[in-house]
């Protein structure tokens, strides 16, 4: 081989060593940026799980606070009928009413 065919064989090689490395740090990248995708899916199936979680939780919360509510308004219409009223036989019929609407409520706990 001559001095020219030598020189072109290792500028040839040169290349190639630095191609493959090229190569390599690509594959390298790749593989962490599936890693790295994997690791976000796994992440973002949690906090889908405990976005579920939340709203079930917040809807748990709500039911109970609507029917403290319900709860509270019949309690004060309650209050509101037997205050106003003077005759003693509607006071009597609210006072049974009264004890009704309680009862009632007191089941539904």
């Amino acid at each position: 081989m001559n001095a020219e065919a030598k020189f072109v064989s290792s500028v040839m090689d040169a290349r190639l060593k630095k191609a493959k490395r090229e190569r390599d740090a690509y594959k390298q990248q790749r593989d962490e940026l599936i890693k790295d995708i994997a690791q976000l899916r796994e992440r973002n199936k949690d906090l889908e799980h405990e976005n579920k979680a939340l709203r079930l939780q917040a809807t748990s919360y709500f039911d109970k606070w609507a029917e403290s509510m319900r709860k509270t308004n019949a309690f004060d219409e309650i209050a509101v009928t037997v205050l106003s009223e003077d005759n003693d036989v509607i006071k009597n019929m609210n006072n049974i009413v009264t004890k009704i609407v309680i009862n009632n409520l007191e089941r539904e706990e």
